[in-house]
Order: C-alpha cells, then sequence, then structure tokens
C-alpha cells in the first residue's frame, strides 16, 4: 500500500520536471536566439518603422547611423549618432555620438510593456543647437509636442558627459553672435513620477575649464505639479573678453578684461521658486584702465508663469574709467519694465555707450544705439531717478545733475532735469526724445540762466567769438546727436538776453569809423573825425536782447536784435546762421562820447562770419548826407531852444 501511495507523486515529480526543464529549454534557446539577433536587422527596423513615425510626431527629421539591442546578460539600447535635424540652412537641433538605455527585464515583461524601468541611460557628447533667427523666433518653435504616455516610466539614473549647449543669435545688431556652454557632466538621480530628482552638473562658460556647478533637488515629482526646489548655483571666473554674443558689441571692443562670478541660492516659497544672491566683476579693463561692479539679485518665479519674473537688484555698484555709479533697480518681464535710481559722481556717456577706443575719426555719430536694441525700446517701459555730480557726453558736460525720466514706446521723456552748465543753470524739464529711428529724434525745452556763451560755443562748435553771460528760453527741435547732424535738421524758437557781452573778433567802431570819418570831412570837420579814428578792439555787446525762430540752419530774428555799446547802439533785423554766418541789416547810433557833433544814425548791413564781421552797406556819401542832414536839424534845434529861452526872459521867465 505505501509503495502504491508513493508512485503518483514520483510521476508528478516527473512530470514537473520535465515541464522546468523544458522551460529552461525554451528560455535558453529564446535567450540564445535573442543574443543572435543580428544588429543590422535591429537598426533597419529602428529607421524603417520607428524614426520615420518619430519625425512625423516632432516636425523635425530623426536620423541615426546604427542601433544595436540585445537582452541578455542585461537588457540593453545603443543609439549610434542620433540626430534631430534642424531647418534648411541651420545646423542639427540636437546630435549625438552615442546614446545607451539598460532595462530591466522582468518589470516590462511583467506589466506587458506599460511599466519601464530603466536603471541608467548614458548619453555622450550631446550638442543642442539653439537658433535665434533674423526675425526673432527661435528655431525650436513649431516643434510638436510628444502625447502623453500611460507607460510607468522610471529611471534610476542619468549621465551626461562632453555635452555643449550652443546658442546662435542672427538677429544681433553687429551680425551672428554666438554663446556656449561646454564640457557639460550632467548627473540625474531617481528620475520618474513619485520620486524625488536630484540632479548635479558642472560646465564650462565663458572659459577653458569648469566653472560652473549647479546642484538641485525636489520633492516627490507629480504628475500635473510643479515639485519644490532647493540648491546652489555657482559661476566663477567666466571671461568677459568671450562674452561677445552677450554685451554689446562695441562695449565688447571695449572691455579687454574681466571675470563674471554669480553665486545664487534657490528655494521654493509659496509655490513659487525665489533665487538670490550676489554677483560681481572682477579685474574688468575699460580700455585698458581697471573697472569693477557688483550687485545682489533676487528674483522670484511663478512655475505656471515664468514669462511675468522679477528681479530686484540691490547694492548695485559700477566704477572704472567714466563711471563711478551705485544704486538699485527692479525690472519685471511681462510686461517689461524697468525702475531704477542711480546716484554717482561720474558718467561718462561715451563709455556707456560704447564708444570705440582710439577713435581718431570726427564722424558723425548719428545712430546712437544699436538697431536691435531700438527694436526692444518699442515694448520697453522705464522710469528712473539720476542724481550725478558730472555727466560728459563728447564736449558736453553737465555737473550736479538732477533728472527723473520715463521711457515709453521708445520716447525718452524728461518730467524734471536741471544742472549746472557751462557756469550757469538749465532746466530741461519737459524734454523729448524718440529713440527707435536710426537718427534719434528730439523736442528740447530749455530754460538758461547765466550761461557761459563763451565756454559754450567753444565746447558746441570748436570757436567762442562771443563772451558774456546768457539768459534764454528755447523750445528747438531736432535729430541726431553731433552738431553736424543737428545743425541741418534745427527748427524752433526762442529768444536770448545777453550780458556783459563782447564780440571779440571784431571792432564794429572801428570798421563805422573810416566812413564816418569820409563823412565828417565831406563836412569839413576833422577834429571830430580824428575822435572817431582813435578806436580799442573788440566790441562790447551791452544789453543784448533778441527773439528769434530757426529754420534751414538760421537763426531768422523774428525781433531786431539791440544792443548797446560804446560807440552808441544798433538795432539790427536779418538772421544768424548756425554755422556763425551773418546776414544782418539796420541801424547803427553813434553817441556824442564817439561823435562830439553825435548823436548820428547810419543805416548799415552787416556780412561775413561772427569770427570776421564784416561791414559791408555803409556809404561814405550817403552817410555825410544823413550826418549833414542830422547836423542842420541839430543846428535848428539849438536856434529854437535859443529863441524859446529869449522869449521866456522877454516875459520874465527863468
Amino acid at each position: 500500500m505505501e509503495r502504491a501511495f508513493r508512485r503518483p507523486k514520483s510521476a508528478a515529480r516527473r512530470v514537473a520536471v520535465v515541464v522546468v526543464g523544458v522551460l529552461v529549454v525554451g528560455i535558453a534557446a529564446f535567450g540564445v536566439l535573442i543574443a543572435l539577433i543580428d544588429s543590422d536587422a535591429v537598426a533597419a527596423r529602428v529607421k524603417d518603422a520607428v524614426l520615420p513615425k518619430l519625425s512625423e510626431r516632432i516636425g523635425r527629421e530623426v536620423t541615426l547611423d546604427e542601433a544595436h539591442a540585445r537582452l541578455f546578460p542585461r537588457p540593453r539600447v545603443t543609439l549610434e549618432h542620433l540626430v534631430v535635424h534642424g531647418l534648411p540652412t541651420e545646423p542639427a537641433l540636437v546630435e549625438t555620438e552615442r546614446a545607451e538605455v539598460d532595462l530591466r527585464l522582468w518589470p516590462l515583461i511583467r506589466s506587458f510593456g506599460h511599466e519601464v524601468r530603466v536603471d541608467a541611460v548614458s548619453v555622450v557628447r550631446p550638442e543642442l543647437n539653439l537658433v535665434r533667427k533674423k526675425d526673432g523666433s527661435w528655431n525650436f518653435e513649431g516643434l510638436a509636442s510628444a502625447p502623453p504616455s500611460e507607460r510607468d516610466v522610471r529611471i534610476a539614473r542619468i549621465d551626461v558627459t562632453g555635452g555643449q549647449v550652443r546658442i546662435v543669435d542672427r538677429s544681433a545688431a553687429a551680425g551672428e553672435a554666438t554663446v556656449a556652454l561646454r564640457q557639460i557632466d550632467l548627473r540625474m538621480r531617481n528620475v520618474g513620477f513619485g520620486r524625488k530628482l536630484s540632479v548635479v552638473g558642472t560646465g564650462a562658460f565663458a572659459s577653458e575649464a569648469q566653472n560652473l556647478r549647479v546642484e538641485l533637488k525636489t520633492s516627490p515629482v507629480r504628475r500635473g505639479e510643479w515639485p519644490e526646489l532647493q540648491g546652489t548655483l555657482a559661476l566663477e571666473g567666466a571671461q568677459l573678453t568671450r562674452l561677445g554674443g552677450v554685451i554689446p558689441a562695441k562695449l565688447a571692443e571695449v572691455v579687454t578684461g574681466g571675470q563674471l562670478g554669480l553665486k545664487l541660492e534657490v528655494a521654493t516659497k509659496d509655490g513659487r521658486y525665489a533665487l538670490e544672491g550676489d554677483g560681481r566683476a572682477d579685474a574688468v579693463r575699460l580700455r585698458g584702465e581697471p573697472a569693477r561692479a557688483g550687485f545682489h539679485v533676487k528674483t522670484v518665479v511663478e512655475p505656471a508663469r515664468a514669462g511675468t519674473s522679477t528681479l530686484e537688484f540691490s547694492r548695485l555698484y559700477v566704477q572704472g574709467p567714466g563711471l563711478n555709479l551705485a544704486g538699485s533697480a527692479h525690472a519685471s518681464l511681462a510686461p517689461r519694465a524697468v525702475q531704477f535710481s542711480l546716484q554717482g559722481a561720474l558718467l561718462d556717456l561715451d563709455q556707456l555707450l560704447g564708444a570705440l577706443p582710439h577713435q581718431t575719426s570726427q564722424a558723425p555719430r548719428a545712430a546712437l544705439l544699436p538697431a536691435k536694441v531700438r527694436e526692444q525700446l518699442e515694448n520697453l517701459a522705464v522710469r528712473g531717478r539720476l542724481k550725478i555730480d558730472r555727466v560728459v557726453d563728447g564736449r558736453v558736460t553737465l555737473e550736479h545733475l538732477d533728472a527723473e525720466a520715463v521711457l515709453h514706446d521708445g520716447v525718452l521723456s524728461f518730467e524734471a532735469a536741471s544742472a549746472d552748465l557751462y557756469g550757469g543753470r538749465v532746466d530741461a524739464s519737459g524734454t523729448t526724445a524718440q529713440l527707435t529711428p536710426a537718427v534719434p529724434r528730439w523736442n528740447l525745452r530749455a530754460r538758461l540762466q547765466q550761461l557761459d556763451v563763451e565756454r559754450a560755443m567753444a565746447a558746441v562748435s570748436g570757436a567762442a567769438p562771443l563772451q558774456g553771460r546768457v539768459d534764454a528760453a528755447l523750445d528747438l527741435r531736432g535729430e541726431g546727436a553731433d552738431w553736424a547732424t543737428i545743425r541741418r535738421a534745427l527748427t524752433g524758437t526762442g529768444t536770448i538776453a545777453l550780458r556783459d557781452g563782447v564780440l571779440t573778433t571784431a571792432d564794429l567802431g572801428a570798421q563805422i569809423g573810416p566812413a564816418v570819418t569820409e563823412a565828417l570831412r565831406l563836412l569839413s570837420q576833422p577834429k571830430a573825425a580824428a575822435t572817431v579814428d582813435r578806436t580799442e578792439g573788440g566790441t562790447r555787446l551791452e544789453n543784448l536782447t533778441a527773439s528769434f525762430r530757426v529754420r534751414d540752419g538760421w537763426m531768422e530774428l523774428s525781433e531786431p536784435l539791440v544792443f548797446t555799446s560804446p560807440f552808441g547802439g544798433a538795432r539790427l533785423s536779418g538772421r544768424i546762421g548756425l554755422d556763425q554766418r551773418l546776414a544782418l541789416r539796420g541801424d547803427v547810433v553813434l553817441s556824442k562820447s564817439f561823435i562830439p557833433q553825435g548823436p548820428f544814425t547810419i543805416p548799415v548791413t552787416i556780412g561775413g562770419t561772427l569770427k570776421k564781421p564784416a561791414l559791408t552797406g555803409i556809404d561814405a556819401k550817403a552817410a555825410s548826407r544823413m550826418a549833414g542832414r542830422q547836423v542842420e536839424e541839430q543846428v535848428e534845434r539849438q536856434a529854437r531852444e535859443k529863441a524859446g529861452e529869449f522869449l521866456r526872459r522877454l516875459g520874465g521867465g527863468r
């Protein structure tokens, strides 16, 4: 009986052994079969079926050279030279030398392909090319996003070695500009939903060696949610001379050295990402001279609305040749707006605008700002306050500038602006400048008090034929940023009053003297003529006043120019050229101190220039006749006065 009961169990065991043996042999055979799969067949399958579908899905051609697959001892897929091509005439969007993916077999089989567990992804020397085209669009725009996958994908680690990100800006004003982040090594752990992701990355930015380090950790990643972030970002020793694609082209020519550093702490507050830290630029060389800058920055990014982020700059300073400023600033991305407050000892606009070093040409600087900057100004709003001890722009120097300015739709408006200028004071509140045209257009509204006209003329035109102090009110419109351009298009109105004035280039009395001398000789009065001949150099212009309108390169006198001088006075009409030409006419009154038989009135025409004025309209005979008539009138007046006195005495009067 006992033996009979044992037979079925033994038979069942043998059956089980046979089944297991068959399974083992089957699995082994299957493994051998898979292991012997021809890699060329795998590559053909991927190229013929997978890549065309992927290319159609994302809207870019995807190619690779070779694909290899194996299941044992560990499932692995290897892709050689995978390329996501760019648009015509553009570099590849993504290109990798090799990518390897190590999979776990059992979760894939158990879930019938829905559960993908990846042990490791290794990407060797990937290259990402981001191109900004001339119209401002990017080469990745238009890429179709892949539909959400139902597979549960988890990746234990991703390693990237020798990567590179290149940013090419073809919309830059100075042509194509390129910035690259090279030698990228990236280590990512625990990639997948429900896991805490950690990222450590290093790279070389504007440097031969790796100088950028990023460390980030997240809370468990959930579908449809933004995880919390915590970590640091540090940059050290980025060479400013390598940042030609980041800083303006002209400024890049001025910067001959220096290193940029930045350290930021990353945290999550109330569902928003906060970045805060310090930046600095050390050992900077501007035109060979040392300079430095620094700031403290704070920004808060709302993940779902990153385009609305704001930036807060404090402890901002810039020190160098022509620059000594400090202050703070606030910037927002949407809408694009900037508010700032700057104060300091010096601002040299030639340096700020990136004037070329060692420039010897005197060609007009018409285009004040690069084309790309002008385009951006149309969508930028700026409000700021400036308090600067000294501002220099070419030959113009302002002292103790205090201004509040607003930039809107490309128009710069000074709500308040006052400064010391050439020994006097200027108030330019209400002045505007349209900065978007290649040649800026502006409307100058200025009130001048006690301006030293000699210093002003020497600075603007290089010559100073006048001396004195000027009070003026100006409403002028023009374009350009240099005198040669301004002079051609200047229009407007103004009034002027000159005190203690001197025309240093000519003695109008000496020029009038010979004509008057001849006239008096014709009247047989040589003694008076001898008095006229004794004159001094230069012409004093006392209490000169005028109103004028500017157009076609001339100041046209809307009211006569009136002044007094040692020889008498003058009342002149006509116009004065912005290039200092003279076209004046009127009357000169010679005083008794100049002509004992005076006063005499003589018609004159004044031509030449302020540097060399010339009286071209005096006729000696006409002057003689006028002088003769005035002498006769004087004799008759004296006779009438004496006759009246005689009659008063006859009447007993005094």
